[in-house]
Parts: structure tokens; sequence; C-alpha cells
């Protein structure tokens, strides 16, 4: 995987940019029916919406859930919490927002959390 970004990473509204990531803490999770959306911080601190993103994951997005032993094993909707620490790639389009959104390809659940 590429180097992690600040989850704060930014583009132009429509314009397409390459694979990026986002790492941080899960603060916040809204599961929806095809689509769970995941509020992350880059730090684990911010106050409400400064530096933090929001990542779609939707039926495609590959989900793993990394093992102290640094196995993996795949994962689910269900693994996203709050307080889990991730990195998530996300690729396309930044979905001009507040706090801003990806669609993410691939998101990991480091251990630790």
């Amino acid at each position: 995987m590429p180097q992690p970004s600040p989850a704060s990473c930014a583009g132009r509204a429509g314009a397409p940019v390459p694979d990026r990531e986002l790492q941080g803490v899960i603060a916040a999770v809204d599961a929806g029916t095809a689509e769970t959306h995941v509020t992350v911080d880059p730090a684990g601190r911010a106050p409400a919406g400064e530096g933090r993103a929001v990542v779609r994951v939707g039926v495609t997005t590959v989900v793993e859930v990394e093992r102290a032993d640094g196995t993996t094993r795949r994962g689910g909707a269900g693994d996203l919490v709050p307080g889990a620490r991730i990195r998530a790639r996300h690729t396309g389009a930044e979905l001009r927002s507040f706090p801003p959104q990806y669609v993410a390809t691939h998101v990991r659940i480091i251990p630790g959390s």
C-alpha cells in the first residue's frame, strides 16, 4: 500500500485523483443498507469536523482485519467500530462536502484498536 496521507487530503471537486490512503481513528459509523459511512479522525483527537474525512464503504470495498502477528482475516462492516484504527485506500474524485468524502476501495483495521 502507498504511504498514507492525512485524512484531510484534498483535490478539486469532480477531478480524478490517484489511489490515496487515509489513516486514523474511526470517530463515527453510519451504517446503511448499501453503504456504510465511516468518519475518520487523522489524529484520533481532532475536534468535531476539524481534519476529518468520511470514507464510504460499499459492497465492493475489501475490508481486512490485521492481527497482532501481521496476518489478516477478511472483515466486514461489523468490524468498523468507533475507536478502531484504520487505513483506508480510496480512488476517484473527492465528493465535496463537509467533511470531504471518498469512496473506499480497501480498508484495513490496524491492531491496537
